[in-house]
C-alpha cells in the first residue's frame, strides 16, 4: 500500500525576519498543558468530566438547601479533597514540563549574526539562521548541513531521542558547501524551498538555491531537533524548521487512551450503584409522601404544594444516601496502580544486566495483564536476539560454510569470477558507515554481512559521502566511484547501488528478497541454476535462516547517463520525491545476472520456547507476525514451540471461501492445530470474512503469519480486537511494531538493538521476551486480584455505612434524618477506612511467585473473571446488607428502648449514632484481615492505626461543643460505658461470623484452584496430589 504525502511548500531567504502565516518565527517551545490563568478552569473541567464527581457536586449544591439533613460540609469536604489531590498532581506534572521547557529554550547556541558567531538562547533562533553545533550537543532545530569538521562533509548523529534508534547514522553536507569553514558557511546567501511543517520524520525534501544553482537536499542532508551530534567535532547548519514546526514536536502526542476490562466492569457496578441509589431514594420518598399525606403531617411542615414537598423529600433522601457511591474510589485506585507500577520496575525477576528493569508506562493497564487471551508477537528482536551471523552462502549453486571455510573462500577470490563478484556485491551494496569504532548500520543484517565479508577477503575500508567506496579485495585496495544508490524500503524489498570501476566499467549491484529478485533476472539466465539456488534458499529457510538474493548487471554508459539525468530530476522534486526516485530506480533494476544467496542466522533469545509453551498451557493464543518467508517462519515456529510435533498445520495461502472452510473443518477436527497464513490470504480474510479469521485464531493453538508488513500487522490485531471480546496483547522491539503495539489492548515493547521506539510507544517495556511470562502471570494476576478486592471492599463498606440510614429512616416513620455526625461521616472514606484497602492494594498476595509461574491454570482462573464477577458482587452486596442490619439492630434499634447510661442519664440518639459509627469503622477495618490471604505486620499496623487514630481523634473532638454541639461529650460517654462496648463487640461478631463461615465452608466444599495451590504451599507439599483431585 502506497501513501502519498502531498504537503504544500514555501520559500524563504537566509536572514529573513518575516515568514508566511502559520510558520513559527522563533524557536520557543511550550509543552505545558496549562497557563497561569487556565490552570484552575481546565483542571476543574477535567475533574468534572467524570460522572461521579458531577454527581457529588450536585449533592453538594443541594446540601445548601434548608431542608438538607446533612451539613453541606459533608458533601463539599470530600469533593474538595479529591479535586485538590487531582489538581496538585496535574500541577506537579505540568511544573516538571515547564522546567524542562525552560532548560531547552534558554540553552545557548552559536548563531551567525552581523558577520560572526554569537551566543544566543535557543528560543531566539529563527528559520534561515546559520548555527554552529559542537559534538555531543542536542540539535535545537531541524537543520540542513552546510559544513562539518570532516573532510568529506560527513557527520554522525544519534537519533535515539527522535525515534528510539540507537545506531549511529551518517549525514552529509550539501555538495555546494561541504569543504567550507564555519565562517565561510556563515556567509552563504541563498533561498530555501521546503515543504510546510509536517510529522514525517523519515523525509525532509527541499532545494537550496545559491547563485542560480539549485541543490536538492533530503533527510540525508539534515539533522532534526532532539538528535545528538556524534563522532564529529562541529557542524554548521541552516535552520529549516524551529519551535513547534520541528518534526519531533509535530510528533508529540498523547498515547491512545486504553481502558482495562476491570475498569469497564467497575463502571457497570457504579451504574448499578447509581440505579440502586435512585430506586431506594424514590421508594423512601414515595413512602414518606404516602405516610405524610395519610397523617396530614405536611400541614405541620407548612407545605401545601405537594409537588414541591415531593421534590423536597426526594432531594433530602438523595443527599442522605449519596455516600453509597465512594467518592475516594478512583483516587485510591490510581494511588494503588502507581505503587504497583513501581513494584514492576523494581522486580529483579525482570532485570537484565546491561539493559535494566521493566519500565511501566501506563499504570491504568496493570490488571489488564492478568486477562490476556491473544498474544501477537514480532519475530526478529522479539523472539530472537537480533544478533545476525552470516553463516552460509550459495554462489550460483556452490554452497560455502562462511564460518568454517574462510580460507577456502579467500583462496578462490582471484580465480573464481562469480565468487569475486558475489563478495564485491556484499562489500558495495549496503548503507554501512565506517567510523573509528568500526562498522555501524541501521540494519543488523547489513552490519553482519559487511563485517563477515571482510573476513572472507573483501573488506570495506571507507566511503566518502556519495563520491567513492574503498574496499580491500584479496589484500589490494580498490576505489569505486559511487554513482548512485536506490535505498531499501518495505515496498521495494531490495537495494541497489551503481558503481564505476577503475577500468571505467559501470556495474549495478543488487540484493533483496528472493520473491522480488528472482523476477528481475535476465530472460536467458540458466534455468537449472535458478532452480538449484531456489531449492538451496528453501533449505536455508527451513533451517530458520534469513535469506537474501544477490545479482548484478553491467550497464551501458549511455543508458546510465540517461538514467542518471532522470534520477537527478526526480531528486529535485519536493512532492513524492522518494516515490519518484524508487520509480526511476526500478527502470534499470532488470535483466540481472544471478550471483547467489546468503543465509543469515538470528539466534533465539533464552527461554523463548519455554515461555511460549507456558502461554499455550494458559490457553493464550499465540500469533507470530513476521516479515520472513514461509519456510523461515515455520522453522522458527517449530524451534520456539509455536508449532509442536503434536500439532496439525493448516495453510491458508489464498484466503478463498473454499480454502478457509477446508482449513476450519480440519482445525475443528484436530486435537491441536496451527494455522499458517500468507499475506494474500490474510488480506482476503480481513476484507471478506474477518469473523472467520477470528474463529481461526480462537480455535488454533497458534497462528503464524509470514511476509507481514507493519500495516498488515496492525490490521490483524485491530480485526481480532474489534470482532471479539478477547483481550489482545502485542509485543515487538522495532519501529515497525509501533502501530501493532498501540492497536492492542496492551502493548509491550522490548528494548531492542535497533532502538527503543517500540519500548517508548508501549504500555510496558521489558528487556527480554521471557519476562512476558512473569509480567502476566505474576504482576498482571496480582494487580487484578488486588484491585478487584479493593473495589469490592470500598463499595460494600459504603453500603454498610449508608444502609443504616435507610433503616433509621424507616424506624423514624420515613423521616430523611441522618443518624451520624456530619464531620465523622465526611471523613469515613478519606481517613478512618483508607489505610487497610491501600495496604491490600499494595501488598496482598495469595501465592508465591514460584507457584504462579508453575501452575498455568491459576492464570485461567483469574482471566475467567472470578475476582470481580456479578456473582461475587451479589454475594458481597448481600453480606454488606446483612452487616448493616445487624450493626443497626445491636447499636440503635435494641438500645433505643433504654438509652440511659450508668448514671441514669439519657444518652439520646447521638450516642446511638456514634456507637453505630464506631461499630462500622471497626467492622470494616477488621474485615480486611478476614479477606486477605496473608497476614503481615503492615496489615495489622494499618488496621490498628485506623482504629487507634479514630479513638484518639474522637475524644478531643467530643470536647468541642462549639464545633459539634450534638457530639459534645458523646465519645467520652460511649467509651466509658461497658454496655456500649458490649453492643459494639457483639454487633461486629454477629456481622462478621456469617461471612467467615461462608468463606470457610466454601474453601472446604468448593475450593478454588488457587486455594488448593495455597494449601499445598502451606503444607510444604509439591501440590501434585492435591491438584490432581482438583
Amino acid at each position: 500500500m502506497t501513501e502519498q504525502n502531498n504537503y504544500g511548500q514555501y520559500s524563504f531567504n537566509i536572514g529573513d525576519t518575516e515568514f508566511p502565516k502559520g510558520i513559527q518565527a522563533d524557536n520557543y517551545v511550550k509543552t505545558t498543558r496549562y497557563s497561569l490563568f487556565s490552570f484552575i478552569p481546565l483542571t476543574l473541567y477535567e475533574n468534572f468530566n467524570r460522572f461521579a464527581n458531577i454527581y457529588f457536586l450536585i449533592m453538594a449544591i443541594l446540601g445548601f438547601m434548608p431542608w438538607s439533613p446533612i451539613s453541606p460540609v459533608v458533601q463539599i469536604a470530600p469533593l474538595i479533597f479529591v479535586t485538590v489531590v487531582s489538581m496538585v498532581k496535574a500541577l506537579i506534572e505540568d511544573l516538571m514540563r515547564f522546567l524542562n521547557d525552560q532548560k531547552y529554550n534558554n540553552f545557548p547556541f552559536e548563531v551567525w549574526r552581523d558577520g560572526r558567531f554569537v551566543k544566543l538562547q535557543s528560543w531566539k533562533i529563527k528559520p534561515g539562521d546559520i548555527i554552529k553545533i559542537e559534538s555531543c550537543v542536542e540539535m535545537p532545530a531541524d537543520i540542513a548541513i552546510l559544513a562539518t569538521s570532516e573532510k568529506g562533509g560527513e557527520c554522525y548523529a544519534n537519533e535515539v531521542n527522535l525515534n528510539g534508534e540507537t545506531a549511529i547514522k551518517q549525514r552529509k553536507a550539501l555538495f555546494s558547501s561541504a569543504q567550507l569553514s564555519p565562517e565561510e558557511a556563515g556567509r552563504i546567501h541563498g533561498t530555501i524551498t521546503i515543504s510546510l511543517p509536517n510529522k514525517d520524520i523519515q523525509r525532509v525534501n527541499g532545494t537550496f538555491t545559491v547563485n542560480n544553482n539549485q541543490f536538492p537536499f533530503s533527510i540525508h542532508n539534515c539533522i532534526l531537533r532532539g538528535v545528538f551530534l556524534k563522532n564529529t567535532s562541529w557542524t554548521v547548519g541552516l535552520c529549516l524548521y524551529t519551535g513547534h514546526d520541528t518534526r519531533i514536536i509535530q510528533n508529540q502526542r498523547h498515547p491512545p487512551h486504553k481502558t482495562s476490562q476491570l475498569e469497564k466492569r467497575l463502571n457497570k457496578i457504579i451504574i448499578f450503584d447509581f440505579i440502586l441509589n435512585f430506586s431506594i431514594v424514590l421508594f423512601l420518598t414515595i413512602m414518606d409522601f404516602i405516610y405524610e399525606k395519610k397523617m396530614n403531617f405536611y400541614w405541620v411542615k407548612k407545605q401545601t404544594n405537594l409537588a414541591y414537598f415531593f421534590f423536597q423529600e426526594f432531594t433530602a433522601y438523595a443527599i442522605l444516601l449519596s455516600y453509597m457511591i465512594p467518592i475516594s474510589l478512583y483516587v485510591t485506585i490510581e494511588f494503588i496502580r502507581l505503587f504497583q507500577s513501581w513494584t514492576f520496575s523494581k522486580d529483579f525477576g525482570m532485570y537484565e544486566p546491561g539493559l535494566g528493569f521493566c519500565s511501566p508506562k501506563n499504570s491504568n493497564l496493570n490488571e489488564e495483564l492478568g486477562v490476556i487471551d491473544h498474544v501477537f508477537s514480532d519475530k526478529t528482536g522479539t523472539l530472537t536476539e537480533n544478533k545476525m551471523s552470516f553463516v552460509q552462502m550459495s554462489v550460483r549453486g556452490d554452497i560455502y560454510d562462511t564460518l568454517n571455510q574462510i580460507d577456502l573462500i579467500k583462496s578462490k577470490i582471484s580465480t573464481d569470477e562469480n565468487l569475486s563478484l558475489f563478495l564485491q556485491c556484499l562489500g558495495l551494496c549496503h548503507s554501512v558507515i565506517v567510523s573509528s569504532e568500526g562498522y555501524s548500520s541501521e540494519s543488523p543484517d547489513e552490519e553482519a554481512l559487511v563485517t563477515h565479508t571482510a573476513k572472507l577477503g573483501v573488506k570495506l575500508i571507507s566511503r566518502v559521502s556519495d563520491e567513492s567506496i574503498t574496499v580491500e579485495i584479496d589484500g589490494t585496495e580498490t576505489i569505486y566511484d559511487h554513482l548512485a544508490s536506490v535505498a531499501f524500503t518495505s515496498a521495494r524489498k531490495r537495494m541497489s547501488v551503481v558503481v564505476r570501476t577503475l577500468s571505467n566499467d559501470i556495474y549495478l549491484f543488487m540484493k533483496g528478497a528472493d520473491a522480488m529478485m528472482m523476477n528481475l533476472l535476465k530472460n536467458d539466465e540458466d534455468k537449472s541454476t535458478i532452480d538449484l539456488v531456489n531449492s538451496q534458499i528453501t533449505s536455508f529457510a527451513e533451517q530458520g535462516l534469513r535469506t537474501l538474493v544477490l545479482g548484478y548487471r553491467k550497464l551501458d554508459k549511455q543508458e546510465y547517463t540517461n538514467w542518471k539525468e532522470r534520477l537527478q530530476n526526480a531528486a529535485i522534486e519536493l512532492e513524492n520525491r522518494e516515490e519518484n526516485i524508487a520509480r526511476v530506480g526500478s527502470e534499470i533494476e532488470h535483466s540481472l545476472t544471478l550471483l547467489g544467496a546468503v543465509a543469515i542466522e538470528d539466534e533465539l533469545q533464552p527461554y523463548v520456547a519455554e515461555t511460549v509453551a507456558y502461554l499455550a498451557r494458559m490457553d493464550v493464543r499465540f500469533w507470530v507476525l513476521t516479515g520472513d518467508k514461509k519456510e523461515t517462519a515455520v522453522s522458527i515456529a517449530k524451534s520456539t514451540n509455536v508449532i509442536t510435533p503434536s500439532c496439525s498445520v493448516f495453510e491458508i495461502l489464498e484466503g478463498t471461501e473454499e480454502e478457509t472452510n477446508t482449513a476450519l473443518e480440519g482445525i475443528m477436527n484436530a486435537r491441536q492445530s496451527v494455522a499458517v497464513i500468507s499475506p494474500d490470504g490474510l488480506e482476503n480474510l480481513i476484507e471478506n470474512n474477518p469473523k472467520k479469521l477470528v474463529e481461526i485464531g480462537d480455535l488454533c493453538r497458534s497462528v503464524v503469519c509470514f511476509r507481514m508488513s507493519p500495516f498488515l500487522k496492525s490490521r490483524v490485531v485491530a480485526v481480532v480486537r474489534e470482532n471479539t471480546d478477547r483481550v489482545c496483547l502485542s509485543i515487538g522491539d522495532g519501529a515497525n511494531d509501533v502501530n501493532m503495539i498501540q492497536t492492542a489492548h496492551v502493548g509491550i515493547g522490548i528494548f531492542g538493538r535497533e532502538g527503543h521506539q517500540a519500548a517508548s510507544n508501549s504500555d510496558f517495556a521489558i528487556t527480554r521476551f521471557k519476562h512476558l511470562k512473569r509480567l502476566m502471570v505474576c504482576h498482571g494476576r496480582l494487580s487484578l486480584l488486588r484491585l478487584s478486592g479493593v473495589i469490592l471492599y470500598m463499595i460494600t463498606k459504603n453500603i454498610v455505612l449508608i444502609f443504616p440510614q435507610i433503616w433509621y429512616s424507616i424506624m423514624t416513620r420515613w423521616t430523611p434524618t441522618t443518624i451520624y455526625d456530619d464531620f465523622l461521616l465526611s471523613t469515613f472514606n478519606l481517613v478512618w477506612t483508607i489505610f487497610p484497602p491501600v495496604e491490600y492494594g499494595w501488598f496482598e498476595q495469595d501465592l508465591s511467585f514460584k507457584s504462579m509461574m508453575s501452575y498455568p491454570y491459576l492464570y485461567k482462573e483469574a482471566r475467567a473473571g472470578r475476582y470481580l464477577s456479578i456473582w461475587r458482587f451479589s454475594l458481597e452486596f448481600v453480606s454488606a446488607t446483612y452487616q448493616s442490619v445487624v450493626l443497626f439492630l445491636f447499636n440503635v434499634y435494641f438500645p433505643s428502648r433504654s438509652v440511659i447510661d450508668g448514671n441514669g442519664d439519657s444518652t439520646g440518639y447521638s450516642t446511638a449514632g456514634f456507637t453505630l459509627f464506631v461499630s462500622v469503622v471497626m467492622c470494616m477495618n477488621i474485615q480486611v484481615i478476614m479477606r486477605t490471604h496473608g497476614w503481615t505486620l503492615i496489615l495489622f499496623l494499618a488496621v490498628y492505626l485506623s482504629i487507634f487514630v479514630f479513638y484518639l481523634f474522637t475524644l478531643p473532638y467530643g470536647s468541642l461543643s462549639s464545633f459539634a454541639p450534638s457530639m459534645f461529650f458523646v465519645p467520652q460517654t460511649v467509651f466509658r460505658m461497658p454496655i456500649a462496648w458490649l453492643e459494639i463487640i457483639i454487633s461486629i461478631i454477629a456481622g462478621l461470623i456469617p461471612e467467615a463461615l461462608f468463606r470457610i465452608l466454601k474453601s472446604l466444599w468448593y475450593p478454588s484452584y488457587s486455594r488448593i495451590v495455597r494449601e499445598s504451599e502451606q503444607l510444604a507439599y509439591d501440590g501434585l496430589p492435591l491438584l490432581a483431585k482438583a
